[in-house]
């Protein structure tokens, strides 16, 4: 999906009940255009949580203040991105209800909500549009912006190619998967 991040929902200790460094921020982003999936009852507002968060926390015998992964950027209000999001609570194929469970450090409370949205391949999942281009965010542990091994690129072009590439590459994965869900039949 096109969305732009509108605000923070909340920080919070992953699990919710934890004091340690395991921490998370749930984002709100409004949805622009669904690119694959959404319907009419798709909410427009979603629910996005990144790891890392500002929170203070203590394990064992460490402190701090602040918890980022070097390679997953955190989002910035304001900006807008192409999101490649997966329902934390459909992982494994079966929608969970009730709360996401997590456990960190023996502590087992909710990690998540199940409204909420992940990205799945972290720092590929998300693409910055600015000044009309699609862009890699940037990484402090590496120099170079990210691209695909191989085949078309998503990032270091014009923003509407990126997005028309995208969804062109939806369609042909829906049309193959009608096609062979058509055969079984």
């Amino acid at each position: 999906m096109r969305g732009r991040v509108v605000a923070v929902l909340r920080e919070q200790h992953t699990p919710q009940n934890s004091n340690g460094a395991n921490e998370a921020a749930i984002y709100l982003v409004a949805v622009e255009r669904w690119l694959r999936g959404g319907t009419s009852s798709t909410p427009r507002v979603l629910k996005v949580l990144v790891p890392g968060a500002d929170l203070p926390w203590a394990e064992s015998n460490a402190r701090g203040v602040g918890f980022r992964f070097d390679n997953d950027p955190m989002l910035k209000p304001g900006a807008r991105y192409i999101m490649f999001l997966q329902l934390i609570a459909s992982r494994g194929g079966l929608h969970q209800a009730g709360p996401v469970m997590a456990e960190a450090d023996g502590v087992t409370g909710v990690g998540a909500e199940n409204d909420e949205f992940m990205f799945p391949e972290g720092l590929r999942g998300k693409v910055l549009l600015q000044r009309g281009m699609a862009l890699s965010l940037p990484t402090s542990d590496t120099h170079q912006p990210w691209k695909f091994d191989d085949g078309e690129q998503i990032v270091g072009i014009p923003a509407s190619v990126s997005e028309a590439e995208i969804a062109q590459a939806v369609a042909e994965v829906a049309s193959t998967t009608e096609g062979h869900q058509a055969g079984r039949h």
